[in-house]
């Protein structure tokens, strides 16, 4: 038995409807999907709640991953950042993922946090929560710098400085943001949209 999708003409005449848009949204995700699994990648997505960034490989967690919709916890979908490796190698290192119940904190170097234990709460309140992937420590071919910045309240990653528009240590930048630093050194995603 055959099936073929059906999309009235009608709903894409014009301007792109949302109907259409969803539907490329969803066809750009199973392909970087199928060319992730077949790569050992996965997608880095950014959300924010108006307090709180944040990244996660699993979708699932806010239950959107189209750009713009508002899912679990009020956090916005704003796109994915980038894309980590899926397995340990010599040349990666895992990227930690905490929380203190208002701010996810993102790091290569558990001593920043002190602990890696599954529950375990460490400095400044953080209680660890998991590995969502592994990056490289130094800068190898096609990877780019995941820059760290924070407010007081919230951490912000991005792989693009000019969100922020500042790359010196310790300055202030757009929506006061001070930039702490390079986490480490991840896959571009080319799509990226600048919210």
């Amino acid at each position: 038995m055959n099936f073929t999708p059906y999309i009235s003409m009608d709903a894409c005449a014009g301007n792109v409807t949302d109907v259409c848009k969803i539907g490329q949204e969803l066809l750009m995700s199973v392909r970087n999907f199928s060319q992730c699994v077949l790569e050992q990648k996965k997608s880095v997505l950014r959300y924010f709640n108006g307090v709180d960034h944040f990244y996660t490989t699993y979708f699932f967690e806010i239950g959107t991953a189209l750009f713009g919709q508002i899912g679990n916890f009020s956090y916005k979908a704003e796109g994915v950042q980038c894309i980590l490796k899926t397995e340990p190698r010599r040349d990666l290192v895992p990227l930690f993922r905490y929380f203190n119940g208002q701010d996810h904190f993102y790091t290569t170097d558990p001593d920043e946090i002190g602990t890696t234990l599954p529950g375990v709460i460490g400095r400044y309140g953080y209680q660890y929560e998991h590995i969502p992937g592994y990056c490289y420590r130094k800068r190898e071919q096609d990877t780019v710098p995941l820059y760290r910045y924070c407010n007081l309240v919230d951490h912000f990653y991005t792989t693009n400085p000019d969100e922020i528009r500042t790359i010196v240590r310790g300055e202030y930048g757009r929506f006061g943001y001070r930039y702490e630093g390079v986490v480490c050194y991840v896959l571009p995603y080319v799509n990226w949209p600048l919210g």
